[in-house]
């Protein structure tokens, strides 16, 4: 059963889910939806969806005719825009529009992952942030990435790579970490791919300096998950991941399969489980995050961002294979 903070969770989620359905049902898939209105639960702050909305349209009228910012995903900017920022969002936006030239200028390619990776630029941005700098050290670390993972990293790794750019640790380093929890736990029961790369990723982004303990936390959460009947996917690996840089599942594993529960008995959602797990977790984790425990490890800035991370590949996950599936729809009738 929730407790009473986590069933205002919950309801918020709720409140938040059914106005941005009323505004973007025909625009945006459910399971975005989902990842969206789990954003602004999350935050800080309370937002108004007609705003969101606005500031998307605005987005779409300031972009080119073939800009990647005219699809749907101008949605989850325009989000990441107001939820992740205290200045004007029409000024971050330009600021995103720059940091997006500064990457192409290092070597990225023009897609939808580079404008998440500018956004994840501005989320540690400062007055004294040298962002080319920053971009071009970002593009090592991927090209290092696509070096010993060329089948499994593509443009959707933009955005950690620029996440991974920002820690001062040298590029070795970062690359023996993420082989390190790639290797241990491709050994044991996560398949190897694109989500164990991601899962690799975060807890290298989140790092407390204790590999054995993190592998060791991951399995645990994977294990207790199942325990409980949860079918764990590829689709899930990066929350295991966030849940075991905050704590072992002695501490959190009723409170996570309460609010998984409580989503699946919801009408609108029990045909989404795999989902609802998603959705779940960063409920749990941002409520975890005001912990004053939490707050002394330093780690609180870093797993706001990896949330984002995460939310952001599963929502241009979510896009591109609706969009796959429509042209498929398309070509066959």
């Amino acid at each position: 059963m929730l407790s009473t903070e986590y069933e205002k969770k919950k309801e918020l989620f709720l409140r938040y889910y059914e106005a941005l359905q009323q505004q973007l049902k025909w625009k945006v898939d459910k399971r975005t939806l989902m990842l969206m209105a789990s954003q602004l639960t999350t935050a800080d702050r309370q937002l108004d969806v007609h705003q969101l909305v606005e500031l998307a349209e605005e987005i779409k009228r300031r972009s080119g005719f073939f800009s990647n910012l005219r699809s749907s995903l101008r949605y989850t900017i325009a989000l990441s825009l107001l939820t992740n920022h205290d200045e004007d969002p029409l000024k971050m936006f330009d600021k995103l529009i720059a940091s997006y030239q500064d990457l192409l200028e290092a070597g990225f390619s023009r897609s939808i992952f580079t404008y998440f990776a500018a956004a994840s630029v501005l989320s540690n941005w400062t007055n004294g942030t040298d962002v080319k700098k920053q971009a071009r050290r970002a593009k090592t670390i991927y090209d290092e990435m696509r070096r010993k993972h060329f089948f499994v990293t593509s443009y959707d790794d933009y955005p950690l790579a620029v996440m991974l750019a920002q820690s001062d640790r040298d590029v070795d380093a970062i690359m023996d970490e993420i082989a390190y929890y790639y290797k241990k736990l491709s050994s044991h029961v996560f398949r190897k791919g694109n989500n164990l790369q991601l899962l690799s990723h975060i807890l290298t982004c989140g790092g407390i300096n204790n590999r054995e303990l993190l592998v060791n936390r991951t399995m645990q959460w994977h294990d207790a998950l199942r325990s409980q009947d949860i079918k764990i996917r590829g689709l899930h690996y990066a929350a295991l991941g966030i849940l075991a840089l905050i704590e072992s599942p002695d501490h959190l594993i009723s409170d996570v399969t309460a609010m998984y529960d409580a989503l699946n008995a919801s009408k609108q959602f029990k045909w989404y489980k795999e989902m609802n797990l998603v959705v779940a977790i960063p409920l749990i984790v941002q409520e975890k995050l005001h912990d004053p425990a939490i707050a002394a490890t330093g780690l609180t800035t870093a797993i706001e961002v990896i949330l984002q991370a995460q939310r952001t590949a599963m929502i241009v996950a979510t896009g591109s294979a609706v969009a796959a599936a429509n042209t498929s729809s398309s070509s066959s009738s």
